[in-house]
């Protein structure tokens, strides 16, 4: 008996048309583009986390000064680094060292960076109980400045002698800024640096 195999073999092949094969690519493409975009959520939200749990433990450390002393060391309108020592800010690419903030101030087109001030934070007597100033790097795109931070800066100033202090960070993106507020959303004549975009939380003594 004779059998025919080459058209069995005809038979029993098969395979993904050109149109099954797009439809698997692109039901692919899809899920990889959603794996992506959570991952960006996550590695934000992470590094919002972070700038907020820094802002509070310092914001504890603040009032743990006064308690003590009775007074918290103005930074005249300057704005600083929060930390133990200049080592917590090292040069690596895109910082100097004792860098928390660098970047571009997009009015003028000059350098705008935030730098550690060794003379400010000896000042404090509670500063042996400092944490290390270094929180984790993001960039910003904020009105009036593009860089990027890695720190949360103070800037203070007595009036009628009470204490207003300005704790700052810059968000992964808007909407992160926890109990800050994002200042780009009050007027400049409420705030006299309300034009940085950046998250500020206000404290008074």
């Amino acid at each position: 008996m004779y059998v025919d195999y080459t058209v069995e073999m005809k038979q029993s092949k098969s395979g993904f048309t050109i149109v099954e094969l797009i439809v698997v690519i692109v039901v692919i493409a899809i899920l990889a583009t959603i794996g992506i975009i959570s991952y960006r959520g996550m590695q934000e939200r992470a590094v919002a986390a972070a700038y907020m749990v820094a802002a509070d433990q310092w914001e504890k450390l603040l009032r743990l000064e006064y308690a003590q002393t009775g007074t918290i060391p103005s930074t005249n309108l300057q704005t600083y680094c929060l930390g133990r020592s200049l080592n917590d800010f090292p040069a690596v690419s895109g910082y100097s060292t004792g860098e928390c903030t660098a970047g571009i101030d997009t009015a003028t087109n000059t350098t705008a960076t935030t730098s550690f001030s060794e003379s400010y934070i000896s000042q404090f007597a509670t500063r042996n109980d400092f944490p290390s100033g270094l929180v984790r790097d993001t960039s910003s795109r904020l009105p009036g400045f593009q860089g990027r931070t890695r720190g949360i800066s103070i800037l203070s100033h007595t009036d009628d002698g009470e204490t207003i202090v300005y704790l700052i960070w810059a968000p992964p993106r808007n909407g992160m800024c926890g109990k800050g507020n994002e200042w780009n959303e009050i007027a400049p004549e409420q705030d006299p640096i309300a034009n940085t975009g950046s998250c500020g939380l206000l404290l008074s003594f």
